[in-house]
């Protein structure tokens, strides 16, 4: 069930970071197409008893706070960027979510500041985020299935 877990986030980050880097915006419907799949295989695992409740809860913190982030800025961090967190807090729970999330706002301050190292952006750019969120769920999906599991 874990693994189909990790698939389903893999693939629902790797769509949505393609969409976010094309169009810098994910469809309403691919979000609903992945809260949906989110919340069915939530109700499996905790039915099979993978995950309590309280850590699936917990999973959506990230992406609540990216919302709330997004409100407070005045969108200068997406809505699209939570909704992604909160599907993705579903499918890997909250301790990869989070670790998710700093790793990926890692990566992209690293980029933002090559771009502007090598004056390709300004600090008023806007570069995507769910693209260096799909590179790290992938890595920590992948690094879990050949090496034995990061988290166990």
């Amino acid at each position: 069930m874990k693994v189909i877990l990790q698939a389903a986030a893999c693939l629902f980050s790797a769509v949505y970071g393609i969409f976010d880097m094309k169009r810098q915006s994910i469809p309403v419907r691919l979000l609903l197409a992945g809260a949906a799949a989110g919340a069915v295989l939530d109700i499996l695992s905790v039915i099979f008893g993978l995950w309590p409740v309280t850590e699936l809860l917990a999973g959506l913190l990230p992406g609540s706070f990216l919302i709330s982030a997004a409100f407070v800025t005045g969108e200068k961090i997406g809505y699209g960027d939570g909704a992604v967190f909160l599907i993705l807090g579903m499918l890997l729970g909250a301790e990869r979510t989070f670790a998710v999330l700093f790793a990926a706002l890692f990566l992209s301050g690293i980029a933002g500041g090559i771009l502007i190292m090598f004056r390709r952006a300004s600090f008023s750019r806007r570069i995507p985020f769910i693209p260096f969120a799909a590179v790290c769920v992938i890595g920590a999906c992948a690094a879990e299935w050949l090496c034995g599991g990061i988290w166990k």
